[in-house]
């Protein structure tokens, strides 16, 4: 039994490239068949049409590109001033440091945030600043690390911060 099926399975590519043959029955129907005929005639099939399809392009980068974006990771924090710190100034005036590891890298940028907002000051040319004409109450403070595009790479924790300030009618608290 299984020496009939392996020539069995050798006889199928010959009959896939048999001939066809046009039979017209005495109805007038039109039958196609692999088998010849009376009165039939062989048929000339086209040959088969075949595709090559192009090779897919990789996604967000062109096919000759080798070269592997190098992403820094950052670590930014605010030195000073400590989180919930009070400061009596009537000028609303505050120093604030920032501290990054590694440097920053060309194109990037440290900006800070007060409020949600960035600083009048901000990108900073260093990693210090003195915030002035913060109005009394608390406020918010985070630093952020942007490449050039303003994509954020790293972030500081917020850091609260409260501004009191001396009364006119009572200058001494």
């Amino acid at each position: 039994m299984r020496a009939w099926l392996i020539i069995l399975l050798f006889l199928l590519p010959v009959s896939a490239t048999a001939a066809t043959y046009k039979c017209v029955d005495d109805q007038g129907k039109t039958e196609y068949s692999d088998i010849p005929c009376p009165g039939g005639e062989e048929v000339k099939l086209p040959a088969l049409s075949t595709f090559d399809a192009p090779a897919v392009p990789q996604r967000g980068r062109s096919a000759d590109e080798d070269v592997e974006e190098e992403i820094t990771n950052y670590s930014v924090s605010i030195t000073t001033p400590e989180h919930e710190s009070s400061f009596w100034s009537n000028e609303g005036s505050v120093n604030v440091n920032i501290g990054v590891e590694p440097q920053l890298g060309e194109g990037d940028q440290l900006i800070l945030y007060v409020d949600g907002a960035p600083s009048l000051d901000s990108p900073l040319g260093g990693n210090s600043t003195t915030l002035t004409g913060l109005e009394r109450g608390t406020h918010s403070l985070r630093a952020v690390v942007q490449d050039a595009s303003g994509k954020q790479l790293s972030s500081s924790s917020v850091v609260q911060i409260h501004i009191n300030q001396r009364s006119v009618i009572r200058p001494n608290p």
